[in-house]
């Protein structure tokens, strides 16, 4: 079972719902359309995530003796004294190699505790969390999309609660309450029509009446009235 999940290729039987010219663009190394016969896991696939904890688990308990570590599949953190980090870099990317992969060249960065430490699209502060401002910047690239979408129905309703969703819902891990609603404030009004606010600005729903069920439910019962 291991054999099949480890070497499954989901690229070569997928179904693309985006149009092509959408994927020229991806980097080589954020796809697996262009990273090569057998490199690379689906994003997401909780079977990636574990077996990166297993393939790693060597990694991680010698820098966890070593420093404050923390590591989420292929990003990690460490915090400790600049001299020692700086000293163990190249004993990181010796480890690494054995494994055969590789720490990214430009990929990391040093800064004082102060700062915060960058991880996982969020800033950890001492007490506190923040969201990256990467993250916010991509939002608004994405309610910008949103707000050009003119023809609305059922499914697109639900497509468009979805991706607010996923950032929201990302938002609430943090620190976040301007931030969502500087986000939903952004979102044109018209939109607001078909949807509603909940949860302390963490979820919009699609209101009861535009989604499919009801719709469906609708046209059943004004077919029967017709037919009656």
């Amino acid at each position: 079972m291991l054999r099949k999940i480890v070497f499954h290729c989901p690229e070569k039987n997928c179904i693309r719902k985006s149009p092509r010219y959408m994927w020229y663009d991806i980097p080589a190394d954020k796809t697996l359309f262009k990273n090569g016969e057998d490199y690379g896991l689906p994003i997401g696939n909780l079977s990636s995530q574990m077996f990166a904890n297993f393939y790693l688990n060597r990694i991680d308990k010698w820098l966890n003796s070593k420093f404050i570590y923390g590591r989420y599949v292929d990003d990690f953190y460490l915090i400790g004294n600049k001299k020692e980090i700086l000293k163990i870099i190249p004993q990181i990317r010796k480890a690494l190699s054995t494994l055969k992969v590789s720490l990214h060249s430009r990929k990391w960065y040093l800064q004082h505790w102060t700062k915060g430490c960058k991880f996982l699209g969020g800033v950890a502060k001492q007490n506190r969390l923040y969201v990256g401002n990467n993250t916010v910047h991509n939002s608004q690239l994405a309610l910008a999309e949103i707000n050009e979408v003119y023809t609305v129905d059922s499914e697109i309703l639900e497509k468009v609660a979805q991706r607010i969703n996923s950032y929201l819902g990302y938002f609430g891990q943090y620190a976040s309450y301007a931030i969502r609603y500087n986000f939903l404030k952004q979102l044109n009004g018209g939109w607001f029509q078909y949807l509603y606010i909940s949860n302390r600005l963490k979820k919009v729903t699609v209101k009861k009446r535009y989604k499919k069920k009801e719709i469906l439910k609708n046209n059943i019962i004004k077919q029967r009235l017709k037919t009656y």
